[in-house]
């Protein structure tokens, strides 16, 4: 049953860090494109 948590937790990190990363890019992407 730890596992499973723990595993579950390791899943929802990596999400929340995918959706920053993404936002990240994208906020970027638009600097970029805005600055030029």
């Amino acid at each position: 049953m730890q596992n499973l948590f723990g595993i579950a937790l390791t899943f929802k990190l990596g999400l929340f860090l995918f959706k920053l990363w993404t936002m990240m890019r994208m906020c970027l992407a638009k600097l970029l494109f805005c600055g030029y």
